[in-house]
């Protein structure tokens, strides 16, 4: 199908499915009198060169029976039209990689059959709407590229069941159902979309007893992981570039993860004996630049096809490597022992003490501000002054080099006997993600 969109096509008042997906359309707006087809059900217009803004009539009353709507990958302009929220019936979603703007409507909660919303590399701005967290029927929820602020909403109500229409793949129709918020969570998907705080503990809860997969790497999360429980389904976590912190024992009981990826954070302690166990049967494990320590276990292993990314960037400790690690990190052939934050900190200290030094000689050579070479009495004072300066250029250098041995007998200490002090203070120095 070529050309622009047929003005006949909007005259077929019965029509029910219109998928004109990826077809070599003439670029264009979307023509308003698709409004005019009253029992339209399913509306993809995705990869056609649409243009310009989404026709208000689309969503609310004109088109009752519409449950699918996607206009991915157009060049379309404007907000999401608030009117979107007046598509009661509406159960997918698909507005990803468009030129859209603003703020997600804050009625999106309204939308209570909504299962699936996909907005990728649209450019969100705003807070993320509550009533987006209470939805019972929403299966997907993948935002990305997005400059939204503040943080995932910690009170959600979970005790309330909601009535919903749900569609039912195995008939291929649509069926009356019940449930809680978020109960059907399968994928949740924000990722560089500026957010911050801490992740709220209802992620790795009973509550989302579907959720499978779990993106929100590239954003300014902090705090600890969440604790997944026994009966939590989690197979793919994947949270690098942000801040997060504490250990990786929160995920013991996510017995079905393949995927692991924590890249660049903040985390703490080391790679426990059950994940190394649990690695060979990985695809990826991945946990680089944090603040692990501790000794790699010898049972860590991955899939033959697998990646395998723990070394760079940390102080573990053996001083030889399992086979099956430096088989599978692309980073072995560099390891020594345990002594990368060392080589870090022995950086610090040579920087530390040059710019000690330049800011001593600088001061040195600013005669003004020294008493004059009048008598033995001035030659004294400046003596003092000199060695003042000297004496303050030794201690930088000496606390930039005890910064290597405080991270190793914090590591040490926390492996062995549990108990450690607080890193953080190391990652302004770039020993640590995030």
């Amino acid at each position: 199908l070529t050309g622009p969109i047929p003005e006949g096509m909007c005259s077929l008042t019965l029509l029910a499915y219109l998928d004109l997906h990826d077809t070599l359309l003439s670029p264009g707006p979307t023509p308003a009198c698709l409004c005019h087809l009253p029992e339209l059900a399913v509306l993809d217009l995705s990869g056609t060169s649409r243009t310009g803004v989404l026709p208000v009539c689309l969503f609310g009353p004109h088109l009752p029976h519409l449950f699918n709507f996607s206009a991915a990958r157009n060049d379309l302009t404007g907000p999401i039209p608030p009117s979107l929220c007046a598509a009661t019936s509406l159960i997918f979603i698909d507005l990803g990689f468009t030129g859209l703007t603003g703020a997600l409507p804050s009625c999106i909660g309204q939308l209570v059959s909504l299962a699936s919303l996909r907005l990728p590399g649209v450019a969100l701005s705003g807070a993320l709407p509550h009533g987006l967290f209470e939805l019972p029927g929403l299966e997907v929820l993948l935002l990305s590229r997005a400059a939204l602020t503040g943080g995932i909403p910690s009170a959600v109500n979970f005790s309330r069941n909601v009535t919903f229409t749900a569609y039912d793949v195995a008939t291929q129709s649509l069926v009356p159902a019940v449930g809680p918020p978020l109960g059907r969570l399968k994928l949740l998907g924000l990722v560089s979309c500026g957010l911050s705080g801490a992740l709220p503990a209802w992620i790795g809860s009973a509550a989302l007893p579907n959720l499978v997969a779990l993106a929100l790497g590239g954003n300014r999360f902090t705090g600890p992981l969440p604790t997944f429980g026994p009966t939590s389904r989690l197979a793919q976590l994947a949270a690098p570039n942000n801040r997060l912190g504490g250990t990786l024992e929160p995920l013991r009981a996510a017995t079905l993860l393949t995927r692991l990826d924590l890249t660049s954070n903040r985390l703490t302690g080391g790679v426990p004996d059950w994940l190394a166990v649990r690695s060979s049967g990985m695809t990826e494990l991945a946990a680089e630049t944090n603040l692990l320590s501790c000794i790699l276990p010898s049972t860590t292993a991955i899939r033959s096809n697998g990646t395998l990314r723990v070394l760079k960037g940390n102080v573990l400790g053996n001083a030889e490597l399992p086979p099956a690690v430096a088989g599978a990190d692309p980073t072995a052939a560099s390891y020594s022992g345990g002594s990368e934050r060392f080589t870090q900190a022995g950086a610090l200290f040579g920087a530390a003490v040059g710019l000690s030094l330049a800011v001593a000689m600088a001061l040195c050579a600013h005669r003004g501000a020294l008493p004059p070479l009048a008598d033995a009495d001035s030659m004294a004072r400046r003596q003092q002054y000199l060695l003042g300066a000297a004496l303050v250029a030794v201690a930088v250098g000496l606390a930039a080099g005890l910064l290597p041995v405080y991270a190793t007998a914090d590591g040490l200490l926390e492996c062995r006997y549990g108990w450690a002090t607080s890193a953080a203070f190391l990652v302004p120095f770039g020993t640590a993600g995030g």
